[in-house]
């Protein structure tokens, strides 16, 4: 799944603004192992922005970080349970 995300950050005076370039990221659902994981590493190998989705918010954390320290793609990620309606709807 491609999805279109405006990207958020803070100034170096800590004002808040909103970039006003689009960026095309990749969603990857079950990120934090098996291929899901291998998926998201492989992304982050080629340089492509990623959405993290899966149950666990400490291990999708985790994984986040490392892919963004190793590659310095940007990658952020998302804590929901997709078998659930309200997981789906978080997303």
């Amino acid at each position: 799944m491609y999805m279109h995300v405006n990207l958020l950050g803070k100034r170096k005076n800590n004002e808040n603004y909103k970039h006003t370039q689009r960026t095309t990221m990749v969603m990857v659902t079950v990120a934090t192992s098996g291929i899901g994981l291998a998926f998201a590493k492989e992304l982050e190998k080629q340089n492509k922005p990623a959405v993290l989705v899966a149950r666990n918010a400490a291990k999708l954390k985790a994984v986040s970080d490392k892919l963004t320290n190793q590659h310095g793609v940007l990658t952020r990620y998302i804590a929901a349970d997709l078998s659930t309606r309200d997981g789906v709807n978080n997303v």
